[in-house]
């Protein structure tokens, strides 16, 4: 990736009205951040992760979004959370959901552990923001 193609993303992002954009290859990771201060003002998607977090425990697997959209730990046609904080979760449960619209991305733990939950129901979430971090048990 040259100069002129990081200027161009850049462009991307402002006048698409983005804060975080993530590009993963097999050779490398880009990963572009706008503060919210540089948006006169506007918050970052990245403030809407909540004070829940506190200091992320390195030994855990952390859990991104894979998509960006509101953040939901249930579906509209379920009553009951997919899981709380602090539950046993396997690989491939479904942990919550992003809404876009009318459309529902699952978010699905890619490890076994204790479960802690980052970010409060209905927040906007940028790709990649922390969901949850799993603690192998």
């Amino acid at each position: 990736m040259n100069n002129d193609e990081l200027r161009e993303l850049i462009t991307l992002m402002e006048t698409g009205d983005l804060n975080v954009l993530e590009l993963r290859r097999p050779a490398f990771r880009l990963r572009l951040e706008i503060a919210g201060e540089a948006r006169r003002g506007a918050p970052a998607l990245t403030d809407a992760v909540v004070g829940m977090a506190g200091a992320v425990d390195s030994a855990a697997t952390v859990v991104t979004a894979p998509g960006f959209g509101i953040f939901s730990t249930r579906h509209p046609a379920r009553q009951e959370a997919y899981c709380e904080d602090g539950a046993q979760v396997a690989c491939g449960d479904t942990l919550a959901m992003l809404r876009i619209n009318e459309i529902y991305i699952p978010v699905l733990s890619p490890a076994s552990g204790r479960l802690r939950r980052l970010v409060a129901d209905e927040t906007l979430i940028g790709y990649a923001a922390p969901l949850f971090e799993i603690v192998a048990q």
